[in-house]
């Protein structure tokens, strides 16, 4: 077993939870209040505000805070499909670094290889009550401790012809649109 305890915490993680069930979210951060050490975890119900969240727009346009450095993300939200977000966030060149972790109460074999063919890190079902501290210990400590995560500051340097390119030639894999030849 990993004693966590061996390894330098890397930073402090600033988590997004873009989740529209309210007893989720709640649960979650309860989780975090208790005691998750310098991480944060701020909490949008729907698509619309995750994006106006992570761009500054919209009703978060005066607010001073941090990039998410981790985003949970719900494929399943009521106004923009959780997958048509994901795609939103790897295209744009500030944010295609931050980690994207897919959480569902069910994923369907072509929904998980979607969400990795879109860029996901991970696609996970969706802890039950008595798994929850468990996840959040699991992913405060992987994420802050083992991985390493790219600093914000530092520039993507990214031929943003050849990243367009690339994410159309997905996005038409995924749909089956187009000529796409991977």
């Amino acid at each position: 077993m990993v004693n966590f305890q061996d390894f330098k915490q890397n930073q402090a993680l600033n988590i997004l939870c873009i989740d529209n069930d309210f007893e989720f979210t709640r649960k979650i951060l309860k989780v975090f209040e208790v005691d998750k050490g310098e991480n944060h975890i701020s909490v949008v119900n729907s698509g619309l505000d995750a994006l106006d969240y992570i761009l500054y727009l919209g009703k978060f346009r005066d607010k001073t805070y941090p990039l998410p450095n981790i985003i949970l993300l719900d494929p399943n939200l009521p106004d923009i499909n959780g997958f048509s977000l994901l795609s939103e966030i790897k295209q744009n060149i500030k944010l295609l670094t931050i980690p994207v972790i897919m959480l569902s109460s069910s994923f369907s074999r072509d929904e998980v290889k979607r969400g990795y063919t879109l860029g996901a890190v991970s696609c996970i079902h969706k802890p039950v009550e008595d798994e929850l501290n468990e996840f959040v210990d699991v992913l405060s400590n992987y994420w802050s401790r083992l991985a390493q995560l790219p600093n914000k500051e530092d520039p993507v340097e990214v031929n943003d012809t050849l990243h367009k390119n690339g994410v159309m030639r997905i996005q038409e894999a995924i749909l089956g649109i187009g000529k796409s030849n991977f």
